[in-house]
């Protein structure tokens, strides 16, 4: 489906949170699933899965504060901040319970919503997650990102490069040391909502052995590996899609 077509039928809105004007894409009827981009990206990165996804559900894909369309902040915040901003912002929209799915940076203030807001949250879905080692510098592995993060030169300059020279280099590299100080695995012991992780066996951030000893402090962990760099969600659409639906079939109905 063409570009033109997608943003026809996906409606993009606004609201104001706290002084902070918040955009989001949303599409489908359902149960509510939240999407959450990677650091200096947008929602827009989830184009190449929100419209299988809302096969599942109502999908909502937020641009963090300071992000895609929600920049119109100086402030930086850090990824328990921003967990916040996506709570109330939830709240606003009265989204009583979600799936929440988060790529990379993404997937730590996922993390971080489950552990301070758990209520209302269903399950969590992790795609090339950070926040899930304790040596892991984003900040250190980010020229890594830039080097050979991605599979798809093509998609990174015309789409995430985009979204990083809006954002700011700064802006970027702030909001990754400032989360660096908040260490989100201490707490994953009390997440007990379902946890899918999906890791990229070619991921040059995210080395997902690193990671496998720390998830065994979530009670309810379901692992999947599939052939991708750290654009998981965009290099390898079909089976990315395709494990995620399997999961919220399974949170949704039970089976």
């Amino acid at each position: 489906m063409s570009e033109l077509v997608i943003n026809h039928i996906i409606e993009k809105k606004f609201i104001e949170i706290d002084n902070r004007l918040i955009s989001y894409q949303e599409i489908g009827e359902g149960e509510s699933i939240v999407l959450i981009h990677g650091l200096g990206t947008s929602s827009d990165s989830w184009s190449q899965n929100i419209l299988e996804l809302s096969k599942c559900g109502k999908v909502y894909a937020v641009d963090m504060p300071g992000f895609g369309e929600s920049c119109n902040i100086d402030e930086v915040l850090c990824s328990q901040e921003i967990a916040k901003v996506i709570y109330d912002w939830c709240r606003a929209l009265k989204i009583k319970k979600a799936t929440f799915i988060g790529h990379s940076f993404g997937g730590e203030v996922c993390l971080w919503i489950a552990v301070k807001h758990k209520k209302i949250v269903r399950a969590i879905v992790l795609a090339a997650s950070t926040g899930l080692n304790e040596q892991f510098s984003l900040v250190e592995r980010f020229k890594n990102l830039m080097v050979d993060g991605f599979r798809e030169p093509t998609f990174f300059m015309t789409k995430l490069f985009k979204s990083y020279w809006k954002a700011g280099a700064r802006r970027i590299l702030l909001t990754a040391q400032k989360s660096t100080n908040t260490k989100i695995t201490k707490f994953l012991a009390k997440i007990k909502v379902p946890v899918l992780v999906v890791f990229g066996t070619k991921d040059p951030v995210i080395i997902y052995e690193e990671s496998i000893e720390t998830l065994k402090k979530i009670n309810d962990v379901t692992i999947e590996v599939i052939d991708a760099t750290h654009g998981i969600i965009f290099e390898s659409p079909d089976l990315f899609n395709q494990a995620v639906c399997k999961f919220l079939h399974r949170v949704h109905h039970g089976i």
